[in-house]
């Protein structure tokens, strides 16, 4: 990407609503996450039926995961 249209992009960010912001920051972190583990993209949420998962630590030795929709946290079992 050319700095120009970096700086553009900024510009752009600093006009939007706070509201705007917040779900732009939720899309980036999806995208960076999604493309850090390719595991995600198999995992659904069981209470929104969403995509958007990323790792929530661990109980135990059981990974536990986060939806980035709803945010409710579940097991790969569940």
């Amino acid at each position: 990407m050319c700095l120009d249209n970096y700086f553009k992009i900024l510009e752009n960010i600093k006009l939007l609503s706070n509201a705007a912001k917040r779900k732009l920051l939720i899309d980036i972190s999806i995208l960076i996450n999604v493309s850090n583990n390719k595991e995600t993209t198999e995992l659904i949420c069981p209470h929104c039926k969403n995509k958007y998962i990323v790792k929530n630590g661990k109980n135990k030795e059981t990974q536990r995961y986060l939806c980035k929709t709803c945010k409710k946290s579940f097991v790969k079992s569940t």
